[in-house]
């Protein structure tokens, strides 16, 4: 038979585990506590690392629906004349290749080219 070893530790290891348990409880209940607080303070920092927004600088509230419709108009403008853009892309392509004829080439060329002209391009 074999005698039966026993795994020694020394109270003051023991000491030490059962502190750095207690800090930790305690740093974790701190937190839970103050979560909003420590949010709102790093969303601080966050924002004063990257910058005050234009309507606060100028001291304005947020867009109105106008100055919203502006820009989303816009911003469908632009998509629309990427969309024209990549068809004369694509037809410049398909002439080159001979898929369509230089008549239909022509016609659907000018007709998008007549499309930018009134968008302003």
């Amino acid at each position: 038979m074999k005698p039966v070893t026993i795994l020694f530790i020394p109270d003051w290891i023991l000491m030490i585990i059962l502190i750095l348990i207690i800090v930790i409880l305690v740093v974790l209940i701190v937190f839970g506590r103050y979560k909003k607080k420590l949010n709102a303070m790093f969303e601080f920092r966050k924002r004063a690392v990257k910058g005050p927004e234009i309507t606060e600088v100028i001291g304005a509230g947020p867009p109105t629906s106008r100055v919203k419709e502006d820009i989303e108009g816009a911003a469908r403008r632009q998509a629309e004349r990427k969309k024209i853009e990549k068809v004369l892309d694509l037809l410049e392509r398909e002439y080159k290749e001979g898929i369509i004829s230089e008549k239909a080439y022509n016609e659907l060329r000018k007709r998008n080219l007549e499309k930018l002209k009134e968008m302003g391009t």
